[in-house]
């Protein structure tokens, strides 16, 4: 699989009752931006699905799946290896 990092939107949400001005600032707050790294396991019309980890023996579990809607994705950049660190 191949390594990718993606940024993506988030959304939040306050759950109790606010003054206008707190809520003003919530508003303007701008901190929705995530990056994520992992191995690119589907990239479909609808969304990106990628794993932090991959079992190396025969049954090749996953593990922390990643679904993020393409809606909110604002890039996806391939990764390479580097060199080992030994």
């Amino acid at each position: 699989m191949k390594r990718v990092c993606v940024q993506w939107r988030d959304s939040i949400s306050m759950n109790r009752w606010q003054s206008k001005e707190l809520l003003q600032e919530f508003a303007a707050e701008d901190n929705l931006l995530h990056e994520s790294v992992g191995y690119l396991y589907s990239l479909e019309d609808d969304a990106i699905t990628i794993v932090q980890s991959t079992a190396l023996y025969e049954n090749g579990n996953l593990s922390e799946a990643l679904k993020v809607p393409r809606e909110a994705v604002v890039s996806i950049r391939y990764l390479s290896l580097g060199k080992a660190i030994s």
